[in-house]
């Protein structure tokens, strides 16, 4: 009886150290995500403006976690900051031509969209990068910038392999997701 008392006690341990295991393991990739998408917001931040008009440059950025802190609990609605670098759009999303999510975003400066629980828009579709594309506002036009992704992003039916000037109406192709963008 005894020996049975050990071995549940020892099973105990081990499952719990298995808990223990995953959840640091989970906890340490949520970090190195969030400083992934930390690092390429900078780096859309820093490309944003271009060399010629680095004296002009708009007022410093959010960091990620004010970002992060002024959204809004409906994951769908991101807060609406009061900033000349903001455009708020809508974003349609299509499957087989069939509507089946409505985002509500709001350009501070870059969004990210893509499949990783850090992005801005996340997109669930095993045919999307995890940070698959971004969106830019310099406070006159939204752009559109692929993030090297393995399956590309096709912008008005042609593949992209530059930053292009964003529409309302236009329509942007990742994995199975069809996506309108309005305003």
């Amino acid at each position: 009886m005894l020996l049975i008392l050990i071995i549940a006690a020892v099973c105990v341990v081990f499952i719990a150290a298995i808990v223990i295991l995953v959840c640091v393991r989970n906890s340490r990739k949520k970090n190195e995500d969030l400083a992934r998408m930390n690092r390429r917001k900078q780096e859309l931040a820093n490309n944003q403006f271009g060399t010629n008009q680095m004296s002009q440059k708009a007022p410093i950025q959010k960091t990620m976690n004010q970002e992060l802190d002024d959204m809004l609990s409906d994951s769908n609605t991101l807060a609406i900051p009061n900033d000349s670098l903001t455009k708020s759009i809508l974003l349609d999303l299509y499957k087989n031509g069939v509507l089946i999510k409505s985002y509500n975003a709001t350009v501070n400066g870059s969004i990210i969209v893509g499949r990783g629980e850090i992005c801005d828009v996340v997109i669930h579709d095993s045919k999307i990068s995890r940070q698959h594309f971004a969106f830019e506002y310099d406070g006159e036009s939204l752009y559109i910038q692929d993030l090297n992704t393995k399956n590309g992003t096709i912008f008005n039916g042609v593949k992209m392999t530059h930053k292009r000037r964003v529409e309302s109406g236009d329509k942007i192709n990742i994995g199975d997701i069809e996506i309108v963008v309005r305003w």
